[in-house]
């Protein structure tokens, strides 16, 4: 921490600091991590991280035949992308009220603290690979324990800490029904007199400003059309044909090829008929729906989507890779010509819910102090969220320039883990 600062910005800056935790939601309920800065910057600021491994038991005394099986470790890439600033500057008239520093710096702060709250969430519509619908409002347990029973389907641990952060109707909705009730002693009279619904279905639950909104789904009929049934092989690296080197492989999504991708957005969702979920680990059928979620248009014929379907039978009918039945999530590829039915069919706020491990902040570092002529200090949240305050003054127009700074990523580490809520559908 410099100390070229005066005293009442110092004093200022540490308060600010204190509060960003608790208007925070997503932080104190994310893993976050930090790395030293040469190691950062020695790798592009992108991390390859090893993912959780998925085995298969074998039966019999004489398990000759299995001794072979190859063994997939598989990564994913953690990128420190997002600089977020609040820049300011406040001449010498204006110096003369210390209020005015104050305040400023108070309120960077808190955009800085919501702006990660919502890349947080936005990370999570765009690549989750759950997604669960209501027809009507969000009202009841029953309404919040499907999103709890989605991540049980795909054996998510029962034990990890789970959150669900939902927007104003959702919560407040849910509220009114739990105020309602007679028997629930504390917690429905928590509700009926500060709409506060706690610890529901093991998830933590939020009452947020920050959700997005989901458009209903504009792209109308939609065919695959790869001339042959698709699904995706899990491998850990690729040789680039470019350079010749071997290069990690992002086994969490994949290219499906369809007709059109006309009106298709990122954040949409559909499910195919015939292709239901497979259990990560007891790989069962669970008899519902896979739901993917379109991360991104690649070009007219082909969009990226999550999560990656990995057939339980093999991309060849019956003869899966080993790698294939330890990682498959779904029952069979994903046929050929056979429409994208659209889950998201009304525009609405949604709600997100995650495992609090699945998706991770990493947390970046700039080297501020190597920057001739300029006051820095830097302090880290409770939650490991790194922030700089850093200032110079003017001379010709006698007036000081702030800048407020972050410098942080954004991972889904495994959107099998999270996914939306949306109502009304």
């Amino acid at each position: 921490m410099s100390n070229a600062f005066p005293k009442d910005v110092v004093v200022a800056w540490q308060e600010s600091i204190e509060k960003f935790d608790s208007d925070n939601i997503v932080a104190k309920n994310c893993k976050v991590e930090r790395s030293g800065g040469e190691q950062q910057f020695n790798s592009n600021f992108r991390t390859w991280k090893p993912v959780s491994m998925i085995s298969r038991t074998v039966d019999g005394l004489d398990i000759t035949a299995s001794l072979g099986k190859s063994v997939t470790e598989l990564a994913v890439p953690f990128d420190i992308d997002t600089i977020p600033n609040v820049p300011f500057t406040l001449d010498a008239k204006e110096l003369n009220d210390p209020r005015m520093l104050r305040k400023k710096i108070n309120s960077a702060v808190d955009q800085m603290s919501a702006r990660l709250n919502r890349d947080v969430v936005n990370v999570i519509k765009n690549q989750s690979g759950q997604t669960v619908t209501q027809s009507g409002a969000l009202t009841t347990y029953n309404d919040i324990a499907a999103a709890e029973s989605a991540l049980i389907r795909q054996d998510v641990s029962q034990t990890t800490l789970k959150t669900m952060a939902l927007n104003i109707p959702d919560y407040n909705t849910v509220s009114g029904n739990l105020a309602a009730r007679e028997t629930l002693g504390q917690k429905a009279l928590g509700a009926y007199e500060r709409s506060l619904v706690g610890d529901v279905a093991s998830f933590d639950t939020f009452r947020t400003s920050f959700m997005p909104q989901i458009t209903a789904a504009a792209a109308g009929a939609v065919v695959t059309a790869g001339g042959a049934a698709q699904s995706h092989i899990p491998v850990p690296s690729q040789v680039n044909p470019l350079t010749g080197n071997t290069e990690n492989l992002d086994n969490r999504f994949m290219s499906l090829e369809v007709d059109t991708t006309a009106s298709v957005v990122p954040g949409d969702r559909f499910t195919i008929a015939g292709v239901f979920e497979t259990s990560l680990i007891n790989k069962v059928n669970t008899n519902e729906l896979r739901t993917f979620t379109v991360v991104g248009v690649i070009d007219a014929t082909h969009v990226n989507i999550s999560p990656a379907p990995v057939a339980l039978d093999g991309f060849t009918s019956g003869s899966p890779t080993d790698s294939e039945s330890d990682y498959a999530n779904v029952t069979v590829a994903l046929p050929d010509a056979t429409a994208l039915t659209w889950v998201n069919t009304t525009a609405a706020p949604m709600s997100a819910f995650w495992e609090n491990d699945s998706i991770c902040i990493s947390v970046g570092n700039l080297a501020v102090e190597g920057l001739s002529g300029v006051n820095v200090m830097r302090d880290v949240t409770d939650s490991g969220i790194q922030l700089i305050i850093a200032n110079e003054g003017n001379v010709g127009t006698l007036a000081n320039q702030y800048r407020i700074t972050a410098f942080y990523g954004v991972t889904n580490e495994d959107p099998m883990k999270n996914g939306i809520v949306l109502a009304n559908q």
